[in-house]
């Protein structure tokens, strides 16, 4: 995938606030709407079959045999449910709409930004989904079903996902009704590539930052830094030295941090010494 300069800074930003372990403001962070829950299940359970069959039949036309490795289907089956992973990302083109007194799934053409909504389906996905995700990549491995039988399989037999009616929606009654926020091209080939690299060793936790999550932390850090202009106290230690502390310094936090994210991004480009013209 080709990195432009936009696309490199947004994640070259993202990976430096990652290394600063705490010193930095926490990125907001969106909760499912629990009581949405109840009215998306059963059409998330079928919506993720759908993609999952889509997906491993992929899978298959473009392997060098029909056959799938089970721990791969089963890898992918794990991961669906995350929007966080490569795996997962099919959530995030989801918009929750009202329709004729019901809560419904609207697959969008355009990948958006995963708050309080996308965060939703993908409760309602492990919900549903997660507890027979083992039998479930069972079936997609064994490739014996059609596509309407798997998802009467496992959405109304093997889990409790579509049991009962889909309860009614009284006009009104949602408190939250979140617009969907459509991720900018750069922000997309950022996260894809923050996506692909979360959970490689060194590298816990990496977020996407968009420019209104750093505008966020700057605003909290610049309130933070002025309570805290009081002067400190000099601290003396048992011999009556100036006692310095152990902590290390949020300028040497930020030096370590910039050493790491420099480690890592000769690494993914092929940065190698003696050939600083390539920058």
């Amino acid at each position: 995938m080709a990195l432009g300069l936009r696309e490199f800074l947004v994640v070259a930003l993202s990976l430096f606030i990652s290394t600063l372990n705490g010193q930095l403001p926490k990125k907001e962070k969106y909760y499912a709407i629990k009581e949405d829950i109840p009215h998306i299940r059963c059409e998330t359970c079928q919506k993720a079959v759908r993609y999952l069959y889509g997906k491993t039949q992929a899978m298959r036309a473009e392997g060098v045999t029909k056959r799938l490795a089970e721990d791969k289907v089963i890898d992918l089956v794990e991961k669906s449910c995350n929007p966080e992973k490569e795996e997962g990302s099919w959530i995030s083109k989801i918009d929750l709409i009202e329709r004729n007194g019901e809560l419904r799934l609207s697959e969008q053409s355009n990948v958006g930004k995963c708050k309080r909504e996308c965060q939703t389906v993908s409760k309602a996905c492990e919900e549903s989904v997660a507890e027979v995700d083992t039998d479930l990549a069972e079936l997609l491995w064994k490739d014996k079903l059609t596509l309407s039988k798997l998802i009467n399989e496992v959405c109304y037999s093997m889990s409790s996902a579509c049991t009962g009616k889909r309860p009614k929606l009284k006009a009104g009654e949602r408190k939250i009704n979140e617009n969907f926020h459509i991720m900018s091209d750069d922000e997309k080939k950022a996260d894809d590539i923050l996506k692909q690299m979360r959970g490689m060793p060194g590298m816990p936790g990496m977020e996407m930052y968009s420019r209104e999550d750093i505008e966020k932390m700057r605003d909290q850090l610049g309130a933070v830094q002025k309570d805290e202009k009081e002067e400190e106290e000099e601290v003396l230690d048992s011999e009556g030295n100036l006692f310095h502390g152990e902590e290390v310094s949020f300028f040497q936090t930020i030096m370590d941090g910039l050493a790491r994210l420099w480690s890592w991004l000769k690494g993914i480009f092929g940065f190698r010494k003696g050939t600083s013209e390539e920058l």
